[in-house]
């Protein structure tokens, strides 16, 4: 908690000094002023209840303070600004009556463009500089201690450790009582540890979770479970197989495996080291199932249906049956979805065993590649089981990708979100801690009331606005968005074809607003064409641009009925 109270030190400081030249360069009323303060004591209050309740113990508590509290902290300095500050007179001009405006503001705009590329590029430098110091902090956090588990497996003996992570038990006799050994394994956010306490014939006495960085819904799934008793007593000859000898849990499934292997590793380990058993070579599973096989059709579909130029009907069909798929198997059926933990996992160095998390590593190798390589978001377009819900809502309810009024303030609340999970899960050395997502109250029908909440409140806007949690919440959406802002994709609109009839407004799931010559806005665009295709006037094409050359990706969609019939008119 002193880094806690340090950094609101410093934000309280730099606070000062930046009220201090504000209210030199500005004349601000009440309206300013309270907005300002109440946005920062909002944002103050975040970072120490969600700090404290991490602390305590309490990730869940962590993550309604940083989306409550946070967010709407976020959401009241951004409005304030805009409406207030950003409007307020300069002191000059109030001194000698005559109006000035800021040099930064332009006089005839209608609206403003985003951040210039030097901005940009300053801001995401502040970015990386807080993930590195996030991740150090958590690098030098001190690691739990093994004397409480040592009282708990062996009261009255002396431990000795031996080498490696294996601690030997005597009592005061000099009688070997047994022995302490750690295991550990890949789990769903990362590895897992677990103390084992080995009898002299080679059974697991004791065990018990001795660092871990899965989500915690999953862990205490897996502890409620009774995985821990289920293992206990557990010889070094049993096989210890989940699925066989050993019965999962139903949802934490891959924290079972781990706790499982970890607990087979510890007990193997000893009898074959220190009680100088005949232990035969580890077996390693090779785990491909039918999860693996829906995962890669989905993905052969969703490829063949973004390189083909055929039927729009027969695309359109394929999208569709990629979406609902995603909706049932990786939704329901595997609960599979990606979440924020999986890049934290990578931030962390965090590789799992690839012969039993392949789905892990398609899913992350496949969405990484495509989105480097070619700019296209195959996973967010074409079978998110949450986005796919969504597309279903919008296709009952006839929903549009409506324009808010303050979609900038919704834009960076939903990036200042996730650019604050991934640095506590960084300093915290846990991918899934501040995973704010609600896939697993959609599709496992768990979680708090407040994440209950959030889900119908998603749905409900569903039916309004098209994909609303992926436009305004989702901590990917963010992150990829952020990196198409970089990306050499373009889009050029035609304005002597271009008839402003607004098709492709219609027709874009981004609601990225291809009509707008100049103000495409690329974070939000999925790369599905789906604009170029609607065209009646064949006036939206895509370059690839690398240096000072360009050169054409996506031509020009075929002149349609309606823009041949324009042609022949002016023609006559």
């Amino acid at each position: 908690m002193d880094f806690v109270w340090i950094s609101i030190g410093l934000i309280l400081g730099l606070s000062v000094f930046f009220y201090v030249e504000l209210n030199r360069r500005r004349v601000l009323d009440w309206k300013g002023w309270g907005g300002l303060l109440f946005g920062e004591a909002l944002v103050l209050f975040c970072i120490a209840w969600s700090s404290a309740s991490v602390a305590e113990g309490e990730p869940r508590a962590a993550s309604m303070g940083l989306i409550l509290f946070g967010g709407a902290g976020v959401f009241t300095l951004v409005l304030s600004w805009r409406l207030f500050v950003a409007k307020a007179p300069l002191r000059e001009a109030a001194s000698t009556g005559t109006p000035v405006l800021p040099k930064d503001l332009p006089i005839s705009t209608p609206s403003r463009r985003g951040l210039s590329r030097r901005d940009r590029d300053i801001l995401i430098s502040l970015v990386l500089i807080a993930f590195i110091i996030s991740w150090f902090i958590g690098a030098a956090r001190e690691r739990p201690g093994l004397d409480p588990f040592f009282r708990r497996a062996f009261p009255d003996a002396e431990m000795t450790r031996l080498a490696g992570n294996v601690h030997e038990a005597r009592d005061a006799a000099g009688s070997l009582q047994g022995y302490v050994a750690i295991g550990s394994a890949a789990g769903y956010g990362g590895p897992l540890s677990v103390a084992v306490a080995v009898s002299p014939q080679g059974r697991a006495s004791s065990l018990a979770v001795v660092e871990h960085r899965e989500t915690p819904p999953f862990f205490n799934k897996a502890l409620a479970g009774r995985i821990l008793e289920r293992l206990a007593g557990r010889s070094w000859q049993d096989p210890m197989v989940l699925g066989e000898d050993i019965d999962g849990v139903s949802g934490a499934t891959y924290t079972c495996r781990a706790v499982t292997q970890s607990v087979h590793d510890a007990v193997r380990g000893v009898a074959g080291e220190q009680l100088s058993f005949e232990v035969p070579p580890k077996d390693w599973r090779f785990v491909f199932g039918l999860p693996e096989i829906v995962l890669i059709l989905l993905l052969g579909v969703s490829i063949y249906r973004h390189r083909s130029r055929g039927n729009r009907k027969l695309k359109a069909a394929l999208r569709w049956g990629t979406l609902i798929g995603g909706l049932v198997f990786v939704g329901f059926v595997f609960n599979g979805p990606f979440v924020l933990a999986h890049l934290n996992m990578i931030l962390l160095g965090y590789w799992p065993d690839w012969q039993t998390h392949i789905y892990w590593y398609i899913l992350i190798f496949s969405l990484l590649f495509f989105k480097g390589h070619e700019e296209w978001n195959l996973y967010c377009y074409d079978f998110c089981p949450f986005g796919a819900a969504q597309d279903v809502i919008a296709k009952v309810s006839g929903a549009k990708p409506r324009p808010v009024r303050w979609p900038a303030l919704l834009l960076w609340a939903q990036r200042t979100l996730t650019i604050a999970a991934i640095c506590l899960a960084l300093m915290y050395r846990n991918p899934g801690l501040t995973s704010f997502e609600i896939f697993g109250t959609m599709f496992r029908l768990e979680g708090s009331n407040f994440q209950f909440a959030i889900l119908a409140i998603i749905i409900l806007a569903s039916f309004f606005i098209h994909r609303p949690w992926c436009r305004y919440l989702c901590p990917l959406g963010a992150l990829l968005g952020t990196l198409s802002k970089t990306g050499r994709i373009h889009l050029n609109l035609n304005s002597e074809r271009c008839d402003d009839c607004k098709l492709c407004v219609a027709y874009c799931p981004g609601a990225c607003d291809p009509h707008l010559s100049g103000r495409w806005k690329k974070e939000e665009c999925y790369l599905c064409f789906t604009c170029r295709e609607q065209c009646p006037t064949a006036a939206i094409s895509f370059d690839w641009k690398l240096g000072g050359s360009s050169k054409e990706l996506i031509p020009p969609g075929p002149i349609g009925r309606k823009a041949k019939l324009t042609v022949g008119e002016n023609d006559g």
